[in-house]
């Protein structure tokens, strides 16, 4: 299992160098159409992975007895097939997830007015971070739930409160931002330029070195990484308690988000009902976790669900008349 792993995360740095280095070079600001090119790329990967992942558990785990497999468990792989369902399952979820988070990103990108040519190295960090915090919380919350199976019925209802807060919240009322605790923390404790010094991280002003706007951007994004991860690692373990298969979901997800973030500025304005499929799947959800020691649901009746709910966003938004143009972030100077 230890060589299974190193290949993946050997695999997983790999892309993620291509991924952030060489498709992005320097400080070029992506265009809407590539961003979604290589977002639809990168989903391709994603599915070829999915594939991989099937003969792994066929050809490698399942016949070494690799995989702790426990037959009263549904959520536990019985086949290479099974796994690859959980995996495309929670990556599907995830993909919804970060949509509505690169939105908050992007918030936070225009409030620290970080001009889009630099706006790659704080991704570039942040999905770094998003990597290592998923990871550790994946290791974290499976374990919790294999050894003690209430904690499902726990994840559910997070994941159910969350799906009425997104009811309750009106588009836009993110809050100001200067009254953000973590912003006003940050500033009280740190010395903050009050100008930006190219993409660096730091400057030094005076004799005395100082954060940049940009340290504060990274600084506050890592932090709301952390709380998104709150909704999604409870969203994955609901298909899935094996942590290979949950890990091999979230990073998959995790590649390509920075040209996702570009790409959902493009298309945010056409997928006008991604809050309802965010509120619906989260629902269905939380429901699957708290019913799953009584009632658990088939994992291809839940994979329709997943499909059926996203398939049926995507036509409703394209049915829908378009909303106003959405200015972007920052055209840079």
């Amino acid at each position: 299992m230890v060589l299974v792993w190193a290949g993946f995360l050997l695999l997983l740095a790999g892309l993620l160098f291509v991924d952030l280095k060489v498709l992005n070079r320097g400080h070029e600001v992506i265009s809407a159409s590539k961003a979604i090119r290589q977002w639809a790329a990168w989903v391709g990967v994603a599915m070829v992975c999915t594939v991989g992942l099937r003969y792994v558990y066929d050809l490698v785990l399942i016949p070494r007895g690799l995989v702790a497999a426990d037959p009263s468990d549904m959520l536990m792989p019985s086949s290479g097939w099974h796994a690859a369902v959980m995996c495309l399952q929670a990556y599907l979820v995830e993909q919804v997830l970060s949509m509505d988070n690169m939105l908050v990103i992007a918030m936070l990108m225009a409030y620290f007015k970080v001009p889009a040519a630099y706006q790659h190295r704080v991704l570039f960090w942040g999905i770094i971070g998003a990597v290592v915090l998923r990871g550790s919380m994946i290791i974290a919350g499976a374990t919790l739930v294999q050894r003690f199976e209430w904690v499902m019925i726990v994840f559910g209802v997070m994941l159910l409160a969350t799906a009425v807060k997104l009811i309750a919240t009106k588009e836009g009322g993110e809050g100001d931002l200067d009254k953000n605790l973590v912003v006003r923390v940050s500033r009280a404790v740190l010395p903050v330029s009050k100008e930006y010094d190219g993409a660096k991280f730091f400057t030094k002003l005076d004799g005395r070195w100082l954060a940049t706007p940009m340290f504060l951007a990274l600084l506050v994004v890592d932090l709301a990484d952390a709380v998104f991860a709150v909704d999604s690692i409870p969203a994955t373990m609901a298909f899935t308690h094996d942590t290979f298969v949950a890990f091999t979901a979230n990073c998959l997800a995790v590649l390509g988000l920075r040209a996702l973030y570009f790409a959902v500025a493009a298309m945010i304005a056409k997928f006008v009902y991604l809050k309802p499929c965010l509120v619906l799947l989260l629902g269905f959800i939380g429901i699957k976790m708290v019913i799953h020691r009584w009632a658990p649901i088939p994992e291809l009746a839940s994979l329709a669900v997943v499909v059926g709910v996203l398939a049926a966003g995507v036509v409703a938004s394209v049915l829908a008349k378009p909303r106003a143009k959405v200015e972007p972030v920052d055209k840079g100077k």
